[in-house]
């Protein structure tokens, strides 16, 4: 997570950034006085005269919402063409009509076809009244970092299902089932988007009760694909089917504000208000959902199925150094906070969040030269997310861990973590946490690790934190290890504690945890208190501490196992 996730070149020369009527309301018209129907039918909103849009030939008994009032029409495969031709040509974002557009889904299940990727005007909300968008396109180079449906401000689209099968043949990013927003040149449906210069924010945009299932050949393709510093977006009651193809369920990264011709000159543009409710991800090659350089992320219901990642947050390479804000907004330092998550056969890490990240190689870093001519030092690159994590049970594989975290400040709380490589790690760039009422079992290493030798810093700074309430138990399935490693601490206390399965409670016991607390020489103030220790396997001692005495390392009230190697007091 110390950069983004591509790399390309995009067409302005810069380097690329590394790196969503049903028939009882017809039948209840039809109970209306004839007047009245044949008003309502007839009556075309101010903005489609506005916007110089006249009806399809034979279609003028359609109301003007009704997207076959324009000769879209369902469930013809051949229809595909002149479909995307109405529509682009309605939704242009030089033209002027605003509004909702119905899809009608008289069979309960219609299908309306597109073969080509489609730009949408501000102010245009798509209802798809629970039929499905179907979109096949062999794909070109400009296609990159675009989307099938496609807008940057003041978008709803809700209600259906949007299927994609796209075939790669060149560009970058390409593929995307919904893309909103973009970042300089990156796009051609919305060329020259730069945040600073545009007549109001990108944003407000919403995707709600929505199922993607989407196809791709390649590319770096995902199901919603965001770039820029959007004010506002949604997701709500969202569905993804990435059918072991689609690189991300969803993924955002930042944007440019300013277009001075050296990027490292540059203002950086980053998301606010990004609100994610009852998301679901299945069969994603990375993660379900990722984020480089919003500002403040909050997802709540979160529920992931064989994806490589669950959730992967970061700072993106502009580190925030140099973000242009609009007027009024908050000036608090970049957070995330998720909750209620389930994740089950996850492939690498569960949750990463990266609130540290060197510029080595960054544009913050003035490639070729690499000479660091803002003289950004450790302060600028690290301290830079607050986490929250709550309510979450993570299943994953033996290869990565379950969650892993450089964030300025981590609170981790009421959740289980099963299988992963390590269950928690903290690295040495995290400084304030708090782990409360976890549960982690069968970890191929350490339960939970604190103070993992990752920094920006020389030397390293020394952390802050809390670990209560937790079980931690079946550590060391690939090698006999301790249950909880601390390391580079200030303080750490450790307290109402189970360490290791118990016959008793467990109905098993422990065969390979051994130590419940290791702590390294570098760790000082590891208070142990009010912790209960099954036996360990090979009869391993409870306590170890590494180093000199005088660091005010205790145990206090030792349940269970008590014995101690080392200078505690």
């Amino acid at each position: 997570m110390d950069g983004d996730k591509t790399t390309a070149v995009a067409r302005d020369g810069n380097s690329r950034r590394k790196f969503l009527r049903d028939v009882s309301a017809a039948l209840a018209g039809s109970l209306l006085p004839m007047g009245p129907v044949l008003a309502a039918r007839y009556e075309r909103p101010a903005t489609e005269g506005a916007a110089g849009v006249t009806p399809a030939g034979g279609r003028e008994s359609f109301p003007p919402d009704d997207v076959r009032h324009y000769g879209i029409i369902p469930n013809e495969t051949a229809s595909a063409s002149s479909n995307t031709a109405a529509l682009k040509a309605l939704v242009n974002p030089a033209g002027a009509f605003t509004g909702k557009l119905l899809f009608p889904n008289l069979t309960g299940t219609d299908v309306y076809y597109f073969n080509d990727l489609i730009a949408f005007h501000d102010g245009i909300h798509l209802d798809l009244r629970g039929s499905t968008l179907n979109f096949t396109k062999t794909g070109v180079t400009r296609d990159s970092a675009s989307g099938f449906i496609h807008a940057i401000r003041d978008f709803v689209i809700e209600n259906g299902a949007v299927v994609t099968n796209y075939l790669f043949k060149g560009g970058y990013n390409t593929g995307n089932a919904l893309a909103f927003g973009g970042r300089g040149a990156d796009t051609a449906l919305f060329p020259n988007l730069y945040d600073a210069l545009l007549p109001a924010p990108m944003g407000n945009i919403t995707v709600r009760n929505l199922r993607i299932t989407a196809g791709t050949s390649g590319a770096a393709a995902r199901a919603i694909f965001m770039l820029g510093g959007f004010d506002g977006v949604v997701i709500e009651n969202v569905s993804i089917d990435g059918q072991k193809q689609l690189t991300a369920g969803i993924y955002y990264e930042f944007g440019w504000a300013t277009n001075e011709a050296r990027e490292i000159e540059r203002q950086s543009s980053h998301a606010r208000n990004i609100r994610v409710t009852n998301l679901t991800v299945a069969n994603v090659i990375d993660e379900a959902f990722g984020a480089n350089g919003a500002f403040d992320i909050v997802i709540d219901g979160l529920h992931v199925s064989d994806c490589g990642h669950g959730c992967l947050i970061g700072t993106g390479e502009a580190l925030y150094f140099r973000p242009w804000t609009p007027p009024g907004s908050r000036g608090t330092r970049p957070s995330v906070v998720v909750r209620n998550v389930v994740a089950k056969s996850i492939r690498n890490v569960g949750i990463g969040v990266a609130g540290a990240s060197k510029i080595s190689g960054s544009y913050l870093d003035n490639p070729p030269a690499h000479d660091n001519p803002l003289g950004l030092g450790p302060n600028q690159q690290s301290d830079l997310i607050d986490f929250v994590l709550d309510r979450f049970s993570l299943n994953g594989s033996r290869k990565n861990y379950g969650i892993s975290t450089s964030a300025a400040s981590a609170r981790i709380s009421n959740g289980t973590l099963t299988g992963f490589q390590r269950g928690i790690v903290t690295t040495q760039e995290c400084t304030k946490f708090v782990i409360d009422a976890v549960k982690i079992f069968d970890s191929a290493s350490f339960g939970i690790q604190v103070g993992q030798g990752v920094t920006v810093h020389t030397p390293p700074r020394l952390a802050d934190g809390v670990i209560r309430n937790c079980v931690i138990a079946g550590s060391g399935t690939q090698g006999r290890c301790a249950g909880l490693a601390v390391g580079t601490t200030r303080s750490c206390l450790i307290e109402d504690c189970r360490f290791g399965y118990d016959k008793s409670m467990d109905d098993k016991s422990e065969a390979t945890q051994t130590q419940a607390v290791t702590a390294a020489a570098d760790a000082s103030g590891v208070i142990c208190r009010n912790n209960y220790v099954a036996p360990a396997a090979d009869g391993a001692v409870a306590y170890v501490l590494a180093g000199a005495a005088g660091r005010g390392c205790r145990i206090e009230n030792p349940r269970g196992i008590q014995t101690a190697n080392g200078a505690w007091r």
